[in-house]
Formats: C-alpha cells, sequence, structure tokens
C-alpha cells in the first residue's frame, strides 16, 4: 500500500453527489477495494451520519452536530464489511465531507481516526471533501505514516456533478 490509493472518477462523482445531497450536514461512507488489487476503488458505500442522535441524547458529551461532525452507525458499518468481505472487498477509505470549510484533517477526524495513538482501522485512509455553499471544491485523501496522517490532493472530476 504504499502507493497512493486511486479513486477512479465515475467512483469519486458517486462520493461528490453523496455530498451534494447530504449538504448541509457532513455526509459519510465507505470506498472498497478488491482484496487482490487495494489500491484502486471498486465501489463507494454511503453510511448514516448518525451524529445527531448522538447529539440528541447527550449534548453535553456529544455537543456537535451533524453540520461540523460524522459518526457511523456501528451496526451498519458491521454488516458492510461483512457484504464486502463475502465478495472479496476490503475498507480501504473512509470518506466525510466538511461543511463550508476546506478539505482538511482536522484534531476531531485524528481523535476518531486513532485509537490509543495507532489507527483505529490499519490500512484504512481517509478522504475528506470540502463544501462552498453545498458545492465539493476540494478534497485530499489522508494517509497514516510514521506517526501521522500525511494529505494527497485528490483532483475533482471534470464532469458536472447533478445539483438535487
Amino acid at each position: 500500500m504504499s502507493q497512493v490509493f486511486r479513486i477512479p472518477e465515475p467512483v469519486l462523482a458517486r462520493v461528490l453527489q453523496h455530498v451534494i445531497e447530504g449538504y448541509p450536514s457532513e455526509v459519510c461512507g465507505i470506498l472498497l477495494a478488491q482484496a487482490d488489487a487495494p489500491d484502486v476503488a471498486v465501489a463507494t458505500e454511503r453510511m448514516d451520519n448518525v451524529q445527531d442522535r448522538y447529539h440528541q441524547l447527550d449534548p453535553v458529551q456529544f455537543p456537535r452536530t451533524s453540520r461540523t461532525a460524522y459518526r457511523f452507525n456501528d451496526m451498519q458499518h458491521l454488516r458492510l464489511l461483512e457484504k464486502a468481505k463475502e465478495q472479496g472487498q476490503v475498507e480501504r477509505v473512509i470518506y466525510h465531507s466538511h461543511i463550508d470549510v476546506g478539505a482538511y484533517f482536522s484534531d476531531e477526524d485524528v481523535a476518531q481516526a486513532l485509537w490509543d495513538g495507532a489507527p483505529r482501522f490499519p490500512g484504512v485512509d481517509y478522504l475528506v471533501v470540502g463544501t462552498r455553499d453545498g458545492k465539493p471544491v476540494e478534497a485530499n485523501l489522508f494517509r497514516y505514516d510514521a506517526g501521522s496522517f500525511h494529505p494527497h490532493k485528490v483532483e475533482l472530476p471534470t464532469t458536472k456533478v447533478e445539483q438535487p
């Protein structure tokens, strides 16, 4: 996995469509690769962002809403991973959007990606799509290496993504 993960334009377009449809909330999802070709995305799977539910139940412990944070539905994630394994696929990228800000890996993103200072999901990269006024404007893929996350610019497709 030394090379940068490749996201073909049709796969990236599906991610960007999800970002547009989910605005003004952060969206999240998974990019899958074939187990025998783990450096190229073959599918995207949308995940439910359950951050608002957590915030509603306990706003002190979960002060952020889906406008500034995302949280997977854990059961949905587990089911997706089981289905992917059956199909010879592996989780390679977790993606999410940043609403009306840049495509950076925030302190919160780092905290969610690490467990006791090590990657929570070894071998998984993170794609962050920055938006402005509901439109994707930039994207960066972050890979954990040598104790920190390093960005790799992702070129946005030249074809138009449909607005809802």
